[in-house]
């Protein structure tokens, strides 16, 4: 006993030492694995948000174009001539 401990209770406080240092590598691979999901996760949103926003813009821009053609039918279903169907756009 030459620092004033006893050799069980020098080997209890390194079991203590090794236990924490255990536990936060432990904690360290579980957050680790959490992050890689998370952001493997955020990857596979993105991708698809990739993809589906083009298709969303033309869907949008059709609708836009059916949208005056279905304003301007009664006026080509009137007109004889494409004077007229012009003459009528112009009002």
């Amino acid at each position: 006993m030459v620092d004033g401990l006893s050799s069980s209770a020098r080997s209890g406080f390194k079991g203590r030492v090794y236990a924490a240092i255990l536990g936060t590598g432990m904690l360290t691979v579980i957050a680790t694995g959490i992050a890689l999901l998370s952001f493997n996760r955020f990857g596979e949103t993105v991708f698809t948000t990739n993809i589906t926003l083009p298709a969303l813009s033309a869907a949008l821009h059709l609708s836009e174009h059916s949208a005056s053609l279905a304003a301007i039918a009664p006026i080509l279903t009137t007109a004889e001539t494409l004077e007229q169907v012009h003459h009528s756009l112009r009002e």
